[in-house]
């Protein structure tokens, strides 16, 4: 059963929801990248909180829910990201917000290429061994 608060993210982010695919993207990491982004399924201090697995939700550095909002726009730890999304924006006239970086094409490469870059794909979206330990 999806979680309420969960879904009105996604509902947010994309209003109308359909079966087909909304976009291609190669490889296909890519795409459960910026789905798992899209769906709040990520390892930010947040989920982690919402589950019982973390004592606050906040971001050690501004102190507020480090949710996938936070991370993406406003968190100085990923300002280059922020810088280059900023300008994308500006350029396409578009307002800088989770929802137009998260459906835009140029945005979600811009995206996918930072996590990738700086080994954030690995924090965000791969679950440790040490979970993987206990499930055995």
């Amino acid at each position: 059963m999806w979680d309420k608060h969960r879904y009105l993210f996604y509902r947010d982010i994309n209003t109308m929801v359909s079966y087909k695919p909304q976009f291609k993207t190669n490889p296909r990491a890519k795409d459960v990248m910026i789905t798992r982004l899209r769906l709040g399924h990520v390892r930010l201090k947040n989920t982690f909180y919402t589950i019982g697995q973390a004592a606050d939700p906040n971001c050690k550095i501004c102190l507020v829910p480090e949710d996938i909002n936070h991370f993406l726009t406003q968190c100085p730890r990923q300002g280059q990201l922020q810088h280059q999304l900023l300008k994308k924006c500006g350029y396409r006239q578009l307002d800088f917000s989770v929802k137009t970086i998260l459906n835009e094409a140029d945005c979600m490469d811009l995206i996918c290429d930072h996590l990738t870059t700086n080994d954030i794909y690995l924090y965000l979206f791969i679950i440790k061994l040490v979970h993987i330990v206990h499930i055995k």
